[in-house]
């Protein structure tokens, strides 16, 4: 039986000591209202800031919306926007164009074929709405993620129960902007 020598463990405690001793916060900000807000997917963007994406039911209806806050490099505001259908949408996943625009992705059970439909939204840099679009058919269809082509095409993935057999499947989507 093999044990660690005990030079070898103070060692290693030091070592891990100093690993998580040069990690250090440099800052911290919220965003919200009054209600619940969450952050579900997080992206640098083009200039350096961040965009956030989540759910928010300070805003906007009183059903949970799509919540989407843009900061700078330093975690300050520039933006927030609420993307609303009057019913429930909900934001997993985010992508920017080499143009600046926004693609934010979930879903929304207030549009579309039935049940949970994939819901895309694009935002133009300054966070104004361009377009918001449904994907999906009468079962259940959610967005968690989205990369774009080199030809700025968007690729969406997430869940499908479009097959009907009760299960989820992983669902793909190339949507041409």
């Amino acid at each position: 039986m093999n044990l660690i020598k005990p030079r070898t463990l103070i060692v290693i405690t030091i070592f891990l000591l100093f690993s998580f001793l040069s990690y250090s916060q440099q800052w911290q900000h919220k965003f919200g209202g009054n209600g619940f807000e969450q952050g579900n997917c997080i992206i640098q963007t083009n200039d350096g800031g961040y965009l956030s994406v989540g759910q928010t039911n300070s805003y906007g209806d009183q059903n949970m919306n799509m919540y989407v806050v843009k900061t700078d490099i330093y975690g300050k505001l520039d933006w927030q926007q609420v993307i609303s259908t009057n019913e429930n949408e909900i934001a997993y996943a985010a992508v920017q164009n080499t143009a600046g625009d926004y693609y934010v992705g979930g879903y929304t059970d207030g549009q579309g074929a039935g049940g949970k439909d994939i819901f895309i939204s694009k935002l133009n840099s300054s966070g104004g709405i361009i377009w918001s679009k449904t994907f999906g058919g009468p079962l259940d269809d959610i967005c968690y993620a989205m990369t774009l082509t080199n030809s700025n095409d968007l690729i969406v993935t997430g869940s499908t129960r479009l097959s009907g057999s009760g299960n989820d499947d992983i669902i793909m989507i190339k949507i041409s902007p």
